[in-house]
């Protein structure tokens, strides 16, 4: 009994045969950023093709992309220059056309996770639009693009819950076209019930990868109102975010 205690005591010596595999990972994550950009008018198939107009770093103006338009037939054709006029009359109204300007304000980027902001470069989300001198069945046309200069592709939706938007629409014509194809009667439909998602005509998402772009031509337009003299402004929200959540965050529709 003696005996058998001392060897557990001494105990055994063992070799044991062994490889360590270590496991080695660098994370990068994506980049999400969506901004405006100008365009050059074009016409509704496309063509003559657009011409992108992002200012340089410093400058605003996008002197070619914005177009005074008047109608003389209570808003069933719009014009905007005499050389193309369709009525002799026309030339009585053309050389007092509507002021319109558009421009992109840049911001400087330090690098805002909850926006997808670039440290170091510059951030094109506010779009400037400017109407002077309207009267009605006149105003202008706005041509610009919405593009992916992230990593992570985008879903885009409109805010319907903008109130200075939907009080300026008792004034003013709203005519969206290009492919930014938002029906004002829906809009109307929905107010205040949270996010319109922007889709192509088929009803699914528009989705933006890295480098696309959405090209848009917006039309805003005085109606017959007593509205002489008046200053109006407005904001109006279209939100940039990941394909896979919502505007508000969750599960996306396809």
């Amino acid at each position: 009994m003696v005996a058998v205690v001392a060897l557990g005591l001494l105990g055994a010596a063992y070799t044991l045969w062994y490889e360590d595999l270590t496991l080695k990972a660098d994370i990068k994550t994506g980049v999400f950023d969506v901004d405006w950009s100008c365009e050059e008018p074009f016409k509704e198939n496309g063509a003559p093709g657009p011409l992108q107009q992002t200012p340089d770093p410093g400058t605003t103006d996008c002197p070619t992309s914005a177009r005074p338009v008047v109608s003389l037939d209570q808003g069933k054709n719009w014009y905007w220059d005499g050389k193309a006029k369709p009525l002799s009359d026309y030339e009585r109204v053309a050389d007092k056309m509507p002021i319109c300007r558009q421009s992109i304000r840049p911001a400087d980027v330090h690098g805002n996770p909850k926006n997808g902001d670039q440290p170091g470069g510059q951030d094109y989300s506010t779009l400037n639009l400017y109407l002077g001198d309207l009267y009605p069945y006149a105003g202008c046309e706005f041509y610009f693009d919405i593009h992916n200069d992230g990593t992570v592709p985008a879903h885009l939706s409109l805010d319907l819950t903008s109130i200075s938007w939907q009080e300026i629409r008792e004034s003013f014509n709203f005519e969206w076209s290009g492919d930014c194809r938002i029906d004002e009667a829906e809009t109307r439909s929905r107010t205040l019930t949270g996010w319109l998602q922007l889709e192509d005509g088929k009803g699914n998402a528009i989705q933006l990868h890295s480098g696309d772009e959405l090209l848009c031509k917006l039309r805003i337009t005085l109606k017959q109102k007593n509205v002489e003299g008046q200053m109006f402004n407005f904001a109006i929200t279209i939100r940039g975010h990941q394909w896979n959540e919502s505007a508000s965050g969750g599960p996306s529709s396809p």
